[in-house]
């Protein structure tokens, strides 16, 4: 389970730095293997909604379809710190608000000044 947890972290970390396209294109083999062995060693068991506690679906949660779109989503947005927009928003600010706040807000020419 130990090494689970590990491969976990550096799947994360792996997807947060530029990578090559053909490691992004291998690493989606590479998440599909992770999430069955976090299903095998890391248990979480499907059980109905009762007055006191809420239901689970097992490990049929969105953050597994959401591990499985990342390597796509990097081939073609590049690397996460590009379009991460997690804690407080706080790189949603810098990575998006700054560039914004610099054109001149005329439609027909803002994609063009953002680049």
């Amino acid at each position: 389970m130990l090494e689970t947890c590990k491969l976990v972290l550096a799947w994360e970390r792996f997807h947060l730095d530029p990578q090559k396209r053909k490691d992004l294109v291998k690493a989606e083999k590479a998440t599909w293997d992770l999430q069955q062995r976090m299903m095998r060693d890391i248990p979480r068991e499907a059980r109905a909604r009762t007055d006191k506690i809420d239901g689970s679906k097992g490990w049929i949660i969105a953050k597994f379809h959401a591990m499985s779109l990342i390597s796509k989503l990097n081939l073609k947005l590049g690397c996460s710190k590009c379009f991460d927009s997690s804690a407080n928003e706080k790189n949603h600010k810098s990575f998006v608000k700054k560039p914004a706040a610099r054109t001149q807000r005329i439609g027909s020419r803002f994609s063009s000044q953002l680049a």
